[in-house]
């Protein structure tokens, strides 16, 4: 059943429309691979944004 609600997901979200509103309002990617790929995804993002921080010296609160 979990697969078959992720195949959904996914079509629904590759098609044009849903796709442009999600990025336009979300101002964020979308991710339609598998476990492996969005662990991947997601420590790129780590990657980048960490080294933003570093850089402008950003600390968390």
């Amino acid at each position: 059943m979990l697969k078959r609600f992720q195949a959904a997901l996914i079509e629904s979200y590759r098609q044009p429309r849903v796709a442009k509103q999600f990025t336009e309002t979300n101002q964020a990617e979308l991710v339609l691979e598998d476990g492996p790929a969005l662990a991947r995804f997601v420590e790129r993002q780590i990657s980048t944004w960490g080294e933003v921080a570093r850089a402008n010296h950003v600390k968390s609160t």
